[in-house]
């Protein structure tokens, strides 16, 4: 059982959208637990053997790459095989149907950003002090506990 802990809020999952939660949090002042089931990943690998490749990845929109760049963790995501992809096509599962979308005919640079899962982790959660962001790695919530005299709306 993990010890009690005072925190403003309590992000439970840690994929892109609860790390910038956290981030955007943080940096106004509340201080944040995360909570994650998962294992943190290691440094991504840059063998050149795929096999050794965790081949998820996660699709941004520019102005998702935009807002974590002001969050100070952007350019550290950048550097763990991110890139932008111009073309994206999607179909069901009956093959009756697709539909296709592409930067050239919306006059834009790219559709968005292709991130690698694995290197969503390290960059969002050292931009902030321990103090500001802790987590819960590889802990499932079961129940929480909110004392009415210290519950806030926000």
């Amino acid at each position: 059982m993990v010890a009690p802990q005072s925190t403003d809020v309590v992000i439970v999952g840690a994929g892109i959208a609860g790390l910038s939660l956290a981030l955007g949090l943080a940096r106004h002042g509340m201080k944040v637990t995360i909570v994650e089931a998962g294992s943190q990943p290691a440094t991504p690998s840059l063998a050149p053997d795929l096999a050794a490749w965790d081949s998820r990845v996660s699709a941004l929109t520019p102005s998702s790459s935009t807002w974590l760049a002001e969050h100070g963790v952007w350019q550290e995501i950048e550097r763990h095989r991110a890139g932008p992809y111009t073309d994206m096509l999607v179909w069901d599962g009956a093959g009756t149907g697709r539909i296709a979308f592409s930067a050239a005919s919306l006059e834009v640079h790219c559709l968005g950003i292709l991130l690698k899962i694995e290197s969503r982790f390290r960059p969002c959660l050292s931009r902030y002090s321990s103090r500001q962001i802790s987590r819960c790695i590889g802990t499932t919530v079961w129940s929480l506990q909110i004392l009415p005299s210290t519950m806030r709306c926000l």
